[in-house]
C-alpha cells in the first residue's frame, strides 16, 4: 500500500470503529507525538451495593472464572503468547481472570482481569491502587467475531456479581480513555464517571498527571515506564 494513502486508510478504519471524536483525538496525539505525549482517561466505577442492571444471557457462551490450567485458551488469539506470559505474572500476583467461552468450539470469546492489589497504567506511568472493598478491572478483550452480541455485558455482570457476593467487593473501578467511545458505550449500563485524569510528557521527560480533587479517587503510585514512548498504545 502506498505510504501516501496509508494514513487515510488508517483514519477511515478508526472512524468506522471508534467514531469522529476518537479519530480527531488520536490524530491530534499523532500530530504532537514528536515532542509531547498527551491525553486523558476517565476513572469509572460501579457501585455493587446498589445492585447490577439486568442483562440477557447469551446462548452458547459460558461465563466463568479461569485459572492457570486454562492458559491454552489464548491459543489462536492475537498476540496469544504475549498474553500467556502476562497472565502467568498476573496469576503470581494474585489477580483473577474471568472469561466467556463459546461452548460450541471452546474458543475464548472475551475476558477481563481483576486486581485488588495494583495495576500499572502505562500511559500515566502510575500504578492504580484500589482501596479496601474495591477491585480494579482491566485488560478487557473481546475477539472481533464475538463483538456487538451482548457478550461483554453478560460476562461483566457475572464477574461483578461474583466479586460482590463471594468476595465482599463493594465497588468496581475501571479506566477508559477519553477517545474510546466504544468502551464508554459498552460499559454505560454498569459504570459511571468518577473523575478524569490528564497526563502530559514533554520530550520524553517525566509524565505529569492532573485531576480535580476527589475523595472517590484511588491512590496512584509512580511506576517507571516499561515501554518505549513509541510503543505505548491508547487502546488495549
Amino acid at each position: 500500500m502506498s505510504v501516501v494513502f496509508r494514513p487515510t486508510v488508517r483514519a477511515r478504519e478508526l472512524f468506522q470503529e471508534f467514531g469522529f471524536r476518537a479519530t480527531i483525538g488520536l490524530a491530534f496525539k499523532k500530530l504532537v507525538s514528536p515532542v509531547a505525549r498527551v491525553g486523558s482517561v476517565y476513572l469509572m466505577e460501579c457501585d455493587l451495593v446498589a445492585g447490577l442492571p439486568k442483562v440477557k444471557a447469551v446462548p452458547g457462551i459460558i461465563a466463568r472464572e479461569a485459572f492457570p490450567e486454562d492458559l491454552d485458551l489464548f491459543d489462536g488469539i492475537e498476540n496469544g503468547m504475549e498474553k500467556k506470559h502476562d497472565a502467568i505474572e498476573r496469576f503470581k500476583r494474585g489477580d483473577r481472570w474471568f472469561v466467556g467461552i463459546d461452548s460450541a468450539n471452546g474458543k475464548l470469546a472475551t475476558f477481563r482481569w481483576v486486581t485488588t492489589a495494583w495495576e500499572r497504567i502505562p500511559e500515566l506511568e502510575r500504578n492504580i491502587v484500589p482501596k479496601p472493598g474495591q477491585a480494579f478491572v482491566y485488560a478487557l478483550y473481546t475477539a472481533p467475531e464475538y463483538r456487538r452480541r451482548g457478550i461483554d455485558s453478560y460476562t461483566r455482570q457475572y464477574t461483578y456479581d461474583r466479586l460482590h457476593r463471594e468476595d465482599g467487593i463493594d465497588t468496581v473501578l475501571a479506566t477508559i480513555f477519553a477517545e474510546n467511545t466504544v468502551s464508554m458505550k459498552a460499559g454505560r449500563k454498569f459504570l459511571r464517571k468518577v473523575g478524569r485524569i490528564w497526563y502530559v510528557q514533554i520530550l520524553g521527560g517525566t509524565t505529569h498527571v492532573f485531576w480535580w480533587p476527589n475523595p472517590k479517587m484511588p491512590r496512584f503510585a509512580p511506576a517507571p515506564s516499561a515501554l518505549p514512548a513509541g510503543q505505548r498504545k491508547a487502546f488495549n
